[in-house]
């Protein structure tokens, strides 16, 4: 009886789609779960998050098409949803959905996830073809939204079995959280053998193919602001704009403003970071990210190493901005395979300038350094003034979106 009134409850109001008209669901503040197989969810639906308080969420079995995504929505006014436990919003095997909280004009983040539970939002459990926008999340006692499914020992979401693809998160807001605000993708693309079910069995993580992570404010994280692993092919991390990362970490090294991490060749581009006590963007994947148009601002500039399996080819570092880096503003470190180029990056007030280690090849050209920003021709809000003398560097249109 109680399975029946959970299974009702979950559907409050369903319309019928008309013709070109999708069907609405709307979820009630007490369901808990949303199986979309059991309420046979057909591609093209909305799903609505009534305005007010509710608990957590999981949303189950959803399949929408790539012409046809399920969207969930808040409807007029701010959903917000507070997780005790493990997370606020949770995606197990969905495919093709959207999650945005542009359902009221009078909210830009019409979906608030607030802690203090782990996560806040995660993507798990072979979900794929996702997108989140618009949300804010805060207050979560580690990350704030989470991409990944972990190694299995049947090998099911392991890499050859399964690939997350197409995952976009974009226009959020993500603050005072104590881990990554964005953990995208697994941290051990060369595998480990940890699991206590088949602890002899190397696991691979499956990889991430079409992410877009774009125009998220981020800070207040106790460890890396953006951190994305396994990203093998087309991803892109842009126009974030990123500061006190960082501030409380829970080990060595995660403490960076943007982690390009192992098994990941992407572009981050568009940038703004700063006032983090690590490195502002760190790559150790697969060596041919491109790096390029960023401001850092306070940080410990950009390191560049490689991880499990690097690529033949190099490196490409052009035209960044960094201001006030404590050390070597761009960082090239030892057994750096490939060649790699960095060229129009500009340095000013830094005690360092481009460090390359002893036997990597690297082509350096028209990486000017100056002491003040004056000299520069930077303005406050840390672009560039139209007759500044310096290359045209990193451009970043204001400290806040």
């Amino acid at each position: 009886m109680k399975s029946l009134l959970r299974f009702l409850q979950c559907c409050a109001l369903c319309v019928a789609p008309l013709w070109g008209v999708a069907a609405t669901i709307t979820i009630p503040p007490d369901c808990r779960t949303f199986d979309g197989q059991e309420r046979e969810v057909k591609p093209g639906t909305v799903l609505v998050l009534p305005a007010g308080e509710r608990g957590p969420l999981t949303f189950a079995h959803l399949q929408g098409t790539p012409a046809q995504p399920i969207r969930i929505v808040n409807g007029e006014g701010r959903a917000v949803l507070r997780g005790e436990e493990y997370y606020g919003i949770k995606f197990r095997d969905c495919r093709f959905v959207r999650l945005t909280g542009t359902g009221s004009d009078a909210h830009p983040y019409g979906i608030e996830i607030a802690g203090p539970s782990t996560m806040g939002i995660e993507v798990n459990d072979l979900s794929s073809d996702v997108e989140i926008d618009h949300c804010e999340v805060h207050g979560q006692r580690f990350a704030g939204i989470t991409a990944k499914t972990d190694p299995r020992c049947d090998l099911s979401a392991n890499r050859g079995h399964f690939v997350m693809r197409n995952v976009r998160i974009h226009d959020n807001l993500i603050h005072h959280v104590g881990g990554e605000g964005l953990y995208i993708g697994h941290s051990f693309y060369g595998g480990y053998a940890k699991n206590q079910e088949c602890p002899d069995t190397v696991l691979y993580p499956h990889t991430v193919v079409g992410t877009e992570l774009y125009r998220n404010i981020v800070h207040h994280t106790d460890a890396d602001g953006i951190q994305l692993g396994c990203g093998t092919v087309d991803c892109r991390i842009y126009d974030n704009h990123i500061t006190f990362y960082g501030q409380n970490p829970f080990g060595p090294y995660q403490d960076n403003g943007i982690q390009l991490g192992n098994g990941t060749g992407a572009s981050c581009f568009g940038n703004y970071i700063a006032d983090g006590p690590g490195i502002g963007i760190v790559a150790i994947g697969l060596a041919n990210n491109a790096i390029h148009h960023n401001v850092l601002v306070r940080t410990k500039g950009i390191r560049l190493s490689v991880g499990a399996e690097p690529a033949d080819t190099g490196y490409r570092v052009f035209s960044n901005t960094l201001v006030d880096t404590p050390g070597p503003a761009i960082w090239l470190t030892p057994h750096t395979p490939g060649v790699h180029e960095l060229y129009d990056n500009l340095m000013v007030g830094c005690a360092g300038a481009i460090e390359v280690a002893e036997g990597v090849e690297a082509r350096l050209s028209d990486n000017p350094e100056f002491e003040t920003p004056a000299q520069a021709g930077l303005l406050e809000d840390d672009h560039r003034a139209p007759e500044a003398p310096a290359p045209a560097a990193g451009a970043f249109p204001g400290r806040v979106r």
